[in-house]
This record gives C-alpha cells, structure tokens and sequence, in this order.
C-alpha cells in the first residue's frame, strides 16, 4: 500500500488540532490540559483530530500510547507520531489534507514541527479552504519574547513577508493576549476566549494539621521565563520557618543549576521534587499555604486555576488574567518583580501564620465565583458551528 495515499482513517474531521504534546503528556504544563479540555469539553469532540507527539516534553522514550496511526482518547481522534523520525509526523499532516478539516487549530506560534511547518505547508496549498487558527498560548507575551528574541524577530519577518500570517485567525485567552498579539505586526481577526478546564465547579477543601513551618509552592516549567529566581532570593530575606517545594521539570539545565546554587544556602529549607503527575501536585496543592508563581507573564496560567480550585492560595505578580479572582480572595498580588518586593509578601504571610486556613477558605471561594461566571463551552463548537462572529473580537 502507498503510505502516503488516502485511507479507510482519514475521515474527515470539522477540526484539525496541531499541539506539541496532549495528554497523557504532563511535563509541558498547562498548553496540553487546555487543549485537552478544549477537545474533550467539545459537544461535537467525535468530529475533532488531534496530531501531537509521542513522547511527552523533554523526553526522550516514547509514551505508552498507539504510535503513527489514529486512536482514540475519549471521543477525540489522536495521532501520537514518533518523536525520532520526523517522516511520520510530516505523513500524518499530509494525509489530513486528503481529510479536508472545515478548520484547522495551531497551538503554538514559534514550534517548529506543530506551527511553523503546518502554515509552510498551508502556504503551498496544504487544507486549502479551511479555516487557519492560530493560539500563541503565551508565546507572544513580551516577557516570553524577550527569550531568543532575535531567532523569533527574524522568524516573524521571514513570516510576514511570505504571507505565512495571511488569512489566519488568531486565539487569544485573554484581551491582554490579544493585544500582544497585535503587537506582533499581524494583520486578522483575533478571538478572545478564555481558556477551557475540565476542573470541577467546586473547590476541594482539604484539612490541614497545624504545624509552626509555613509551606510555599512552586509549580511548573524551570525555565528563565518562570522568574524562579525572585522567589528563591525573596524568601532568602525573610524570617520564620518555612520550606520551598519546587515541582517542574527544567527546560534549561544551565539556568536550574544557577537556581540550585542560590539556593544551597537555604540548605533543607528548600526541597526540589522534579517532575509530578497531576495527582502528585494535587496533593502538594492540598498540603501547602500558598502557591507561589513569579512569572514574567502568562496567556491564561492553567496552573493558577489548578491552585484555587484545591483551596490553595495564589501568590503571583498582575501579568496574569488571575488579577481580579486574585484580588478577589484568591491571593495576593506582589507589586513589582523585585526582589524586595516578593520577599514583602512571603514575609506577611510567615507573619500571618495563625490565618492559613482562613486565606485557603478565602481562596476556594474567589475559584467558585469564577468557575460558574466562565463560558463554559468549548472555543471548538463556535467554529464547528460557523459562531466565531459570537465571540469577542480583539483589537
């Protein structure tokens, strides 16, 4: 058989999604729950295909799933594509095109294999007369492009000079993500929908033993964007007992052994747990006072969701769409990112011991008052049903 022809699973689906990694993929954070929720949440999920990786961020041994063929994963289609061999992602792009998707979903901007591959391919007549959709999750955001900024610059000329960006509608998860995005120089119409969650409407309320040491938490990627620095010297400042729990995997071993050494003073104060499963960093949500999360920027922060609905409070700083459910119970809001200034607010809540449950009580609330005022549909069924005129358009 000609493995590039048309074949008896390569029905058509209304939507194509294109995402780095999806679940059971864990390591790369939020990206791959958001876009399981988003596909799974979808009433029309059966008419949805995914094509990912088959190994899980920064892994190099492949996942316990089907690879380079079609299987299913709740109502979804996925392609898991081997990782080592580009061909059988490239075969399964080319063979969507015989499929011919009503739309197709990117979500990444800079990845070279799920982004910038498919729109070459589009540009050159891949999908021709489906709809584009382009989700930047975050990679837009200054802070973000502030990383590699002259690999990306370039990548984003070469793109608009080629028309790679023409014709294609932009996902942003929030009005702030959508004003970076039209920083970016791109012409399109941008939707604002904030991102889906298969989390529960109420939060889970966990009983804590009392105890002198105060728990903070860090959760996800150690990565320069992540500004891990900022709590590890901020708390470098304060007095009290605590320990620092760091969860995540790291992304740049160069800059977690610069993390390491700043902290090694800090001595048993500061406990690295690598990489957890969703589970895992539920239980650490559960046993913690708060969630501590100096990023320079995030497009939604699936992560801040997960927190609030475990009753966990937040600590980050207002370069989240989370400022308002913050500010409303769910935490605190550090002014600057300076040093001086996380380590005023680590200190207040060493200080204010005696009001862990209280604040955990406060911030399970803000999550409730948010999940039930959310739009509970998927961004999917607006475009399966021809209803993107009814979202928010950014300007």
């Amino acid at each position: 058989m000609n493995p590039w022809s048309p074949r008896h699973d390569t029905t058509s689906p209304g939507v194509l999604v294109l995402v780095p990694h999806y679940p059971p993929a864990f390591l790369g954070g939020g990206p791959a729950r958001t876009v399981e929720a988003m596909v799974q949440g979808s009433e029309f999920a059966s008419a949805v295909s995914v094509i990912t990786s088959g190994t899980d961020h920064g892994a190099s041994e492949p996942m316990d799933v089907p690879q380079n063929q079609w299987t299913r994963r709740g109502d979804a289609r996925v392609w898991y594509a081997s990782a080592g061999n580009p061909y059988h992602l490239f075969r399964a792009i080319i063979l969507s095109g015989y499929a011919k998707p009503s739309s197709v979903y990117l979500n990444s901007l800079f990845n070279p294999r799920f982004s910038i591959l498919p729109l070459l391919l589009h540009r050159v007549g891949l999908w021709r007369g489906a709809q584009i959709v382009v989700a930047p999750r975050g990679e837009a955001d200054p802070g973000a492009l502030r990383l590699k900024s002259g690999k990306k610059g370039r990548y984003l000329w070469f793109a608009r000079k080629v028309g790679l960006f023409d014709r294609v509608t932009w996902h942003a998860s929030s009005s702030l993500e959508a004003g970076h995005i039209r920083n970016l120089g791109v012409e399109g119409t941008i939707l604002v929908k904030e991102n889906e969650t298969l989390l529960p409407l109420e939060a889970h309320v966990s009983p804590q033993e009392r105890s002198s040491t105060t728990h903070f938490l860090y959760v996800g990627r150690i990565s320069p964007k992540k500004q891990l620095e900022l709590l590890i010297q901020g708390l470098a400042q304060v007095s009290g007992r605590y320990v620092l729990h760091i969860v995540g995997e790291a992304d740049d071993p160069a800059y977690e052994r610069a993390l390491r050494e700043s902290a090694a003073p800090l001595g048993a104060r500061v406990i690295w747990h690598g990489a957890a499963d969703r589970a895992s960093v539920f239980s650490h949500f559960d046993r913690c006072q708060a969630f501590c999360l100096p990023t320079a920027g995030e497009n939604f922060g699936h992560v801040i969701a997960e927190a609030l609905s475990r009753s966990c409070p937040v600590v980050v700083m207002d370069v989240t769409p989370w400022t308002e459910v913050i500010a409303d119970g769910g935490g605190v809001i550090v002014k600057s990112d300076s040093v001086a200034a996380w380590s005023e607010v680590l200190e207040g809540i060493l200080l204010d011991a005696e009001n862990h449950a209280a604040r955990r009580e406060s911030a399970g609330r803000a999550y409730e008052r948010w999940r039930v005022s959310v739009d509970q549909r998927s961004f999917l069924d607006y475009l399966l049903n021809g209803e993107r005129d009814e979202l928010q358009s950014g300007q």
